[in-house]
């Protein structure tokens, strides 16, 4: 049976750093700040932001007025998605997350106010079709559940080449407003494989749930496995309803199962991401190949000697950056290549 833990949303604030992002992304993330572009935008009351491959660093408050946030200003924020999580671990290659995650907590035992952790996830894959959504729905709708969360909400979806409209994608149990929800929901789906079986559990922590939950991972970073595990067990079982009393009533054979499988992990593994470079290679394979094989039939073969000196004048210090990213990858593989031979 196979299962997987990783990390797959992380937010964090710097407040020692004044709005010096690049000096974030340097110091912090320990990453070229050249690979960022600028968006032009904000969010969370950000008026600026720089971005990499799903890696956003937010800087310039709108209000730096006001409290005890206000006086140290809100300094700035790093916020990574799922895809970002994965192209930070393939960027710093053996340092994972965990390692980021423990040099945050020791900045913040050095200095209580420097750092403040606002949003972790943490899923937890089955890809051995022991869950099933529809019946875990169906155990939610029967109350056959152990939890002190209340709220569930659905998002279904459906495949427009077949007649079935009633499989369940994906829900939450926890309100919305809550600082720590489940998301339940078929990842092969969401990524475009309408056969695969990979189903995905999510606890979405935030605020003081965050710093939390990544205290224990790192606590407990040996047994990373063990600790997801007790973390669900703690919070969510289904069960069957043999007993009067909730708490004493059996835990469902095939969540356990889950949970079972969960604890055996070793480490918190790390998933393809998508980098720069593929979706570069795939927008002229998909979508520029036919002009460019026109201009070249009515230009000759020199038309893309002209197009990349004129390129190679135009591009900036991102775009530069990038391509040196990904030839450290390329030489990197060269290296593991050369390994594998030898031995």
């Amino acid at each position: 049976m196979k299962a997987n833990c990783l990390i797959d949303w992380l937010t964090f604030t710097v407040f020692n750093y004044g709005n010096r992002y690049n000096d974030v992304i340097n110091d912090i993330l320990g990453m070229d700040y050249h690979l960022f572009r600028h968006i032009g935008r904000g969010r969370y009351g950000y008026k600026n932001s720089v971005e990499y491959n799903n890696i956003v660093v937010y800087y310039d408050a709108r209000d730096e007025a006001g409290g005890d946030a206000g006086n140290r200003g809100m300094g700035v924020c790093v916020s990574m998605s799922g895809n970002g999580c994965r192209i930070y671990e393939e960027y710093k290659e053996k340092y994972t997350l965990m390692h980021l995650c423990r040099k945050l907590i020791k900045m913040k035992e050095r200095d209580e106010k420097s750092i403040n952790i606002t949003r972790c996830d943490i899923a937890a894959d089955d890809m051995s079709g022991n869950l099933d959504l529809l019946k875990i729905m169906d155990y939610l709708k029967e109350r056959k559940v152990n939890t002190r969360l209340r709220k569930v909400n659905v998002f279904n979806g459906f495949d427009l080449g077949s007649k079935k409209e009633d499989e369940a994608v994906g829900f939450y149990i926890g309100s919305e407003e809550s600082e720590f929800r489940y998301r339940f929901y078929d990842k092969a789906k969401e990524q475009g494989d309408m056969t695969g079986d990979w189903k995905r559990v999510e606890m979405v922590h935030h605020g003081k749930y965050a710093e939390n939950a990544v205290r224990e991972l790192i606590d407990n970073y040996d047994d990373v496995g063990v600790c997801v595990a007790g973390m669900i067990r703690n919070t969510l079982l289904f069960i069957e309803l043999d007993n009067k009393r909730v708490e004493r009533c059996s835990v469902a054979e095939w969540w356990d199962d889950f949970l079972e499988t969960i604890e055996k992990v070793a480490v918190m593994r790390k998933k393809k991401a998508k980098q720069s470079a593929e979706k570069i290679y795939n927008l002229f394979v998909n979508q520029l190949c036919r002009c460019f094989s026109m201009a070249s039939e009515m230009f000759g073969n020199e038309f893309w000697e002209v197009v990349k000196n004129e390129g190679n004048k135009k591009m900036n210090n991102q775009q530069r950056a990038i391509i040196e990213d990904f030839k450290r990858g390329l030489r990197k593989n060269e290296e593991f290549e050369k390994f594998q031979a030898v031995s």
